[in-house]
This record gives structure tokens, C-alpha cells and sequence, in this order.
């Protein structure tokens, strides 16, 4: 009642100052009729009115960042981290203020990878409202699908999970990725042939390694223990020049020896990968 009551005496007030409220009882609709108000009012009083100033930053988004946008690991409410790690990250000052809302939307549309037909009527709606013409959405579209792309390849590559999401958000708005963007392929993981691993690949390892089968931790004693039995070279650290072949314990690793494997071209493969290749 009292947010209602609140509503009437702006209405109110607006009115007798001719202002006009555009959206009646919308937020922000609200707040713009609430400064233009203060702004006639004060300028009849001995208020001095200053204009507001915003100092201007390195970056800017008209975007609202969602709670659930950030992956909750112990309340296992973990969403499609890859999406939501993009989304935040992503500048869209390029797209004009009445489509804001619209890509926000889109964004909530996509936290499960796929667009409903409940969703497809309320985003057709919203676009409606905001005045986007039918004929803009597919390039709005594309736009989208280009900042989560530039947003996924910044780190260099693209691995199997990111891939799989980047790829469902793209078929869902009407895309195929490799149409859009040919040479995506070039920021997959290597991947490496069973041919590959001949005698005297030299081999070097990363993280924590556990036996796929059994479980057991495997330390590096073990690990040098199946190379030479296999007639590789386990080394002891990675190099540039004298690496063949990185097993890590998680092979989309973007830190670390992971990613300074892929910076050389050395293929990366996970533990389970490696040990099933030699049994």
C-alpha cells in the first residue's frame, strides 16, 4: 500500500508539472519522472542544483550481473560456468540501451543452453516493447554469439566443455559455429594420435595423477615406471625443445604447464587418457 500510495503522489506531482511518466508504475520510468520533478522544483526554490557527474572508467556495461550468473560449487548449484564466466566478462557498450535488456534476457534464456518456446514468446515480446525490429534480431543475435566466441578464445583455446556449451548457444539462436567461424578448429586441443606415443616420446607430467581403474595415486616413480616399460621418456620438467607430450591431471587447465604446453604446440592429455594407452 505504500509503495502504491508513493506511485499516486508522483503520478500526481508529475502532473501538476507536466511530466510525463512514461511507463507508468516501472522502476525506472519512476526514478527519471522523480529527477526531472526535483530538478523544476528545485530550480523554483534557493536550492543550488549541481549536475551529477559520473567519472569515467576503463570499462563500462549497461549489463546487470545476475546472482546465479556465478557457479555455486558447495550448494551444487553450479550453472554452465564457461556461459557465465563469458557473460560477465564481456563490454557490451556497443550495443544501443534499448537492446540491453533484451541481451540480458537472452542471457537468462541461455543459462540452461537452450531457449524454450516459454522464452522464445517472452523475448519476442520484450523485443516488441523495446521497439527491435524483427528484421535486427538475427544480427543481434550474431553479435551475441560473436562476444561469448572472442570471450571463449581469449585464453587460446577452446577445450571440450567449452566447446560443447559454445556451440549449443550457438544452434540455439539459429547459428552453426563453423559457418560463422571457420577457423574455430585452430584453438581446439590438439589431439594426439595413438602413433604418436613411439618409443623415445619424450613425456612430462603435471598435477596430481590417479590410476583410472584403480584409484590409487600414482606418484612419479610409477609414472616413469610405465614409460619405460612403454619405451618413452619421462623427463622431468617441461621444455620448449625437449617436450613431446604433456599428461596432466586436468588437461584444460588454462594455468600452469597446461597452458605453456599449448603455447609451444605440445599436445596435452588427461592421466586416464595416458594410461589407457598404454594397457
Amino acid at each position: 500500500m505504500h509503495a502504491a500510495n508513493c506511485r499516486r503522489e508522483l503520478a500526481k506531482a508529475c502532473g501538476e508539472h507536466g511530466i510525463e511518466i512514461e511507463h507508468e508504475h516501472r522502476a525506472l520510468s519512476d526514478a527519471r519522472a522523480t529527477a526531472q520533478l526535483f530538478a523544476k522544483t528545485a530550480l523554483r526554490s534557493e536550492l543550488h542544483v549541481l549536475n551529477a557527474r559520473v567519472d569515467a572508467c576503463e570499462k563500462k556495461s549497461h549489463r546487470t550481473v545476475r546472482r546465479e550468473a556465478f557457479p555455486d560449487r558447495e550448494m551444487g548449484m553450479a550453472r554452465q560456468e564457461s556461459i557465465a564466466r563469458w557473460t560477465i566478462g564481456i563490454d557490451h557498450r556497443r550495443y544501443p540501451l534499448d537492446e540491453v535488456g533484451y541481451i540480458d534476457l537472452l542471457d537468462r534464456a541461455l543459462d540452461d543452453l537452450w531457449i524454450s518456446a516459454e522464452e522464445m514468446v517472452e523475448l519476442g515480446t520484450l523485443a516488441q516493447l523495446a521497439g527491435i525490429m524483427p528484421a535486427r534480431l538475427p544480427k543481434l543475435h550474431e553479435l551475441y554469439v560473436s562476444d561469448l566466441y572472442l570471450a571463449a578464445i581469449r585464453d587460446g583455446v577452446i577445450t571440450d566443455e567449452e566447446f560443447r556449451q559454445l556451440d549449443a548457444v550457438t544452434q540455439a539462436l539459429g547459428f552453426n559455429l563453423a559457418d560463422l567461424y571457420p577457423d574455430f578448429e585452430q584453438y581446439r586441443p590438439a589431439a594426439i594420435q595413438v602413433a604418436d606415443l613411439a618409443p623415445a616420446t619424450r613425456v612430462a607430467f603435471t598435477g596430481t595423477a590417479i590410476h583410472p581403474h584403480t584409484g590409487q595415486k600414482l606418484d612419479r616413480a610409477d609414472l616413469a615406471a610405465m614409460c619405460d616399460t612403454a619405451g618413452l621418456k619421462p623427463q622431468d620438467g617441461l621444455t620448449k625443445r625437449g617436450t613431446d607430450l604433456l599428461v596432466a591431471s586436468d588437461p584444460n587447465s588454462q594455468s600452469g604447464k597446461a597452458k605453456k604446453a599449448r603455447q609451444w604446440g605440445i599436445p596435452v592429455i588427461s592421466v586416464e587418457e595416458f594410461v589407457q594407452r598404454l594397457t
